[in-house]
């Protein structure tokens, strides 16, 4: 018996439902990250703090990179869905970006030739309370970011594991980075929903 099929559209609108489902509302979510960013301060001085997050951001924004290119994998035909697998998997990705954060943070930060960080490198110089705000308003969403892309993950393997799906085509990807963008945003309260920053609605794999 030929098994369903599931659209991208519907694996987002699941995951969407998974999200409202497991996570508090924007304003929570928010203040859980006022709470994570007051205990980094406590622990270390300005300079040890605002290395902290340029490190954090380096590091967030390469595993973000390689689980996108993970999730192109997970929607081919014939992917490996085994969920000690996909776990194993992530923790490698992980360990790699950790182990590229100090080489890519001089890089970013100090020769400044990564151009993702050029813009916000530039404030490095002038430092202060406007050069720590970007960089938290930035850890707060590449931290988000990798969450809700960690989440999905789960959500498309298990989606996977009753129904087909279809390869990524061109720019699927890009879309599922920007619909996770936005869900990020709502959730830190950048955007409000009338401004659509509410999560996919939508029909979902039931």
């Amino acid at each position: 018996m030929a098994r369903k099929r599931a659209t991208l559209d519907e694996i987002v609108a699941t995951f969407s439902k998974h999200l409202s489902r497991s996570y508090p509302a924007p304003a929570d979510f928010s203040r859980n990250f006022d709470i994570l960013l007051w205990g980094k301060r406590d622990r270390s001085d300005a300079a040890g703090y605002t290395l902290t997050l340029e490190k954090n951001i380096v590091y967030l924004d390469g595993l973000i990179e390689e689980s996108l290119s993970f999730v192109e994998r997970l929607l081919a035909p014939g992917a490996d869905l085994d969920g000690n697998r996909i776990a194993a998997i992530l923790a490698e990705m992980e360990k790699r970006a950790r182990e590229s954060t100090n080489a890519r943070h001089e890089r970013s930060f100090a020769s400044r030739e990564e151009p993702a960080f050029r813009a916000l490198a530039e404030g490095r110089e002038a430092g202060g309370a406007g050069y720590i705000e970007k960089l938290e308003f930035n850890y707060r969403y590449l931290m988000t970011l990798r969450l809700f892309l960690f989440e999905f993950v789960s959500v498309l393997a298990a989606v996977r594991a009753e129904y087909d799906t279809e390869r990524a085509g061109p720019g699927d990807i890009a879309r599922i980075r920007a619909q996770l963008g936005v869900t990020a945003n709502y959730y830190l309260g950048n955007v409000s929903a009338g401004e659509g920053g509410s999560p996919a609605g939508g029909p979902s794999v039931n």
